[in-house]
């Protein structure tokens, strides 16, 4: 049974308006909290990364969204986004603070 047409759009569309801007003063990428299965009365989960950001990351090219999106970054957190995005790093500019 194939899934109907209706089914297979997202719910909500993001729009522009619903885009937060860079923080020049915090780091927007989120990090493990810590907590791992193991942690008593501790949840897994993402946090906000609490460094100071260092460096904007840009979309060149816009997303399958249609929008092109940029965030704060601190040092660490680029480190990990280039290692992530190897194969596609021409898609986004890197702008230092």
């Amino acid at each position: 049974m194939q899934p109907q047409q209706d089914e297979m759009k997202p719910k909500t569309k993001l729009m522009k308006k619903d885009m937060i801007p860079p923080d020049r003063n915090q780091c927007q990428a989120e990090v493990p909290n810590g907590n791992t299965f193991m942690t008593l009365g501790g949840v897994p989960s993402l946090v906000r990364c609490s460094n100071k950001a260092t460096h904007i990351l840009k979309e060149k090219v816009a997303a399958k969204d249609g929008l092109k999106g940029s965030m704060s970054v601190c040092g660490r957190c680029l480190t990990k986004f280039i290692e992530q995005r190897t194969g596609d790093l021409r898609r986004y500019g890197i702008e230092k603070l």
